[in-house]
């Protein structure tokens, strides 16, 4: 719930001074919220404090849609002027998304805009992957999926079934109860093993990832854009001149948003490809 308060508040304080439009915004929980009822609360809340405030020149709308096709189309019908959407979603729809964005940008973590995964497997279970039978892998995110597929084909380990969990503990927590395999981003698993240290001693990390994977991508429109041009050279600056607003934020692992360049994209760019190729589909 704070992840969706803080972007809206970091956004919205880029708008300031602008047009008096409506800037309407759309978000696609899953795989970044834990449900759907926690971003519907978050994004209530938000919008009736933002718009309460007559600081603010714009009325800027988020909504939260849980038909991914319907936030597409509204955004690329130019009735939505900005998205948020998990990088595996955005990386499945790419060729269209990118005819119509602009801008890119993704959230920073302390101080990392870009994490890896960990593909982890409870420290009972003697039997090397790549010997094992009908093995199934635990996820949440789709692009960790992609990873785990991605990684699996290229070595040869075949007949792995996926299974996906709704909530993010469940992904150390099953692997460290029972003999299961799970891909978990490294933030969460360093955050429970600091959490609970006896993690480490029933659960393995078999295999990471590179550091290439978003938390979660923003998108804006390329008319957008041309009117708000100014967002991300302001983005810090209004954090900065807005301390006290953003005091409450202090404890939240998100803490700002950070502009995705093609270069910095590239490596992900480049993984996705020989993930279609691996599996039949470029």
């Amino acid at each position: 719930m704070k992840i969706l308060i803080l972007i809206g508040l970091i956004i919205s304080f880029s708008f300031l001074n602008a047009k008096d439009d409506v800037i309407n915004m759309g978000i696609y929980p899953e795989g970044i919220f834990i449900s759907k009822k926690q971003a519907m609360v978050a994004a209530k809340i938000w919008n009736t404090k933002v718009n309460n405030d007559n600081r603010y020149k714009n009325e800027v709308i988020l909504k939260i849609y849980d038909d991914f096709d319907e936030m597409i189309n509204l955004y690329d019908n130019k009735k939505l002027y900005s998205i948020i959407i998990t990088p595996g979603k955005y990386y499945s729809n790419k060729e269209k998304l990118d005819k119509i964005t602009y801008l890119k940008w993704g959230f920073i973590r302390g101080e990392n805009t870009f994490s890896k995964f960990y593909l982890i497997k409870n420290k009972n279970f003697k039997d090397d992957i790549k010997n094992v039978k009908n093995l199934t892998i635990l996820y949440k995110e789709e692009m960790a999926k992609n990873w785990v597929e991605y990684y699996t084909l290229k070595n040869n380990i075949k007949n792995i079934d996926f299974k996906k969990i709704e909530k993010d503990n469940k992904l150390v927590f099953n692997v460290f109860f029972k003999n299961e395999f799970s891909v978990v981003r490294q933030e969460l698993y360093d955050t429970m093993v600091k959490l609970n240290p006896q993690i480490k001693t029933k659960v393995e990390i078999i295999k990471e990832s590179n550091k290439i994977f978003p938390v979660s991508m923003g998108l804006d429109r390329k008319d957008f854009a041309e009117k708000y041009i100014y967002i991300h050279d302001n983005i810090k600056k209004d954090i900065n001149e807005n301390n006290i607003q953003l005091e409450s934020f202090k404890h939240v692992d998100v803490n700002g948003i950070k502009v995705l360049t093609d270069h910095e994209l590239k490596p992900l760019d480049e993984f996705y490809k020989d993930y279609l190729k691996i599996i039949g589909k470029n």
